[in-house]
This record gives C-alpha cells, structure tokens and sequence, in this order.
C-alpha cells in the first residue's frame, strides 16, 4: 500500500571501507547482546551473597562441583560455573557473526562488495575481528557487571571477575576459529557443522564429568582446558596453546576462503 522510498544517494563515511559495512551489519546485534550479558552479569551478581545458603546441600555442592571445577569456596564455584556458561553463550555470538559471512555470500551480496576495491581479505578479517573482538567484550561485560552488582562485600573484586571471564576467551576463539575454517572450505555445511561442534564442545566441556565421560574425550572440548576463575588456578601454558591453536586454524580457514568461488 505505501510506495517505497529511495535510500539516500550516497553513503556514509562508515560504509566505505568493508569493517565499517561490518559494523553496520552487527551493531544492532552486538547492542542486544551487550545488554542481555549485562542483565545476566547483574543476575548472577546479585545472587553471588545467596550462593553459599543455597548450596549447603552436599549433593548440590558436588554436582555444581561437576560444572565448574575444583575449588575450595563455594561462592568462587558458583559464580565460576556461571562464567562457564557465559562463555558457551558468548562463542555462540562468535559463531553466529562468522557465519553472517556465508549468508552475505548467499544472498549475492559479497559479490557485490568484491566488486569494488574491497579485497576477500578484508570481507572476511572484518567479520573476524567483530566476531573475535566482540565475544572478548561480551566475556568482559559480564565479568564487570558481576562485580558492580555482587552484594557479596567478602567476594572477588571488579579487576579478580574481570580476569576470571577474560581467561574463557581463548577457549571461546577456538570455535570462532573453527567455524572460519568451514566458512572457507565447506561453506555449504558450515552452519550446521558449526553448531554441531559448539554443542559437542559444550556436552564434552561442561557436561563431561556429569555424563563421566572418560578424560580423553572430555579433553576435545576447548572449555575443557579454561581455568576455573575466581578461585582457581591458571596454566599460562593451555592458554597460549588455546591461543595458537585458533589462530591458525583462523588463517588456514581464510586461505580457503580467498581461494574458493564465491557461491
């Protein structure tokens, strides 16, 4: 019933690199999420105090123990095993981001980009480093908005819940990392494979000792290898490996997208 109108006959400045046409794909997004990862870090926060009442019960104790690792304190425990959760939520940001560059392609839409001076280098490392980038703020959100709103006075500080979520981010970076390397070289499967891993790495990390899965199996998953912050120990070792391990995987997935046709 109502005509279209025209777009306005020039760009602005933002869209005229292939980052900024990154931004303006995932702004509205990424704005949803910042804000779903605040709501959950003030939730988490403000039932940080409670944790200890409500996990007397030993059999809870254990079973939360099964999630979020060894340590001694048990309000450290809960709010580890929240950040665990975070961080599954937070690749799967990261995930989705990757993939927004197989449905550009799909919908004709990079082709187009690739028409001008734009390289395939610079379409696919834009939406790496939003989906990279973004999933480390997602993490550092939450980590502080735990801290400003814990009522716990006797619990970890804003700079300690800051640390213990940024230490999930190079878990997280290896499903960001994997889902570039089926975007490059199985782009027609790289939806439902990357999925796929994600829910396996989450069944594998989180849900590993619950299932008493054996060890080795639960060692495929990256969160298997994340420190349990606050409260426990890091091993600078895992998370440097964790580290090189996504970003070659990340640049052997963009050889094969600069390589590959253009569906």
């Amino acid at each position: 019933m109502l005509p279209k109108h025209a777009g306005p006959a020039r760009g602005r400045r933002l869209l005229s690199s292939s980052l900024g046409l990154a931004i303006r794909l995932h702004r509205a997004g990424a704005v949803v999420w910042a804000i779903l990862f605040m709501g959950l870090g003030a939730v988490v926060g403000a039932l940080a105090a409670g944790a200890s009442d409500m996990l007397k019960d030993p059999d809870v104790a254990e079973l939360l123990r099964m999630f979020g690792g060894e340590t001694a304190d048990i309000a450290d425990l809960y709010l580890a095993t929240e950040l665990g959760v975070a961080s599954v939520v937070a690749a799967a940001y990261g995930v989705a981001t990757i993939l927004r560059t197989r449905t550009e392609e799909v919908a004709g839409h990079t082709e187009m980009v690739l028409a001008t001076a734009s390289t395939r280098r610079r379409v696919l490392g834009a939406q790496g480093l939003i989906a990279f980038v973004g999933s480390a703020v997602l993490m550092a959100l939450v980590g502080v908005t735990i801290g400003l709103t814990s009522s716990d006075a006797a619990g970890p500080s804003v700079g300690e819940l800051l640390g213990a979520a940024l230490a999930r981010v190079p878990a997280m970076w290896v499903c960001v990392a994997l889902t570039v390397l089926l975007v490059g070289w199985a782009p027609r499967h790289a939806g439902a494979v990357a999925w796929t891993l994600l829910v396996g790495f989450l069944t594998l990390g989180e849900f590993g000792a619950l299932l008493e899965l054996p060890l080795w199996m639960r060692d495929l998953s990256p969160f298997a290898h994340a420190p349990t912050l606050p409260g426990g120990d890091v091993a600078p070792l895992a998370q440097l490996v964790l580290i090189a391990i996504a970003g070659a995987v990340a640049l052997v997935g963009a050889a094969g997208f600069r390589r590959r046709d253009i569906g």
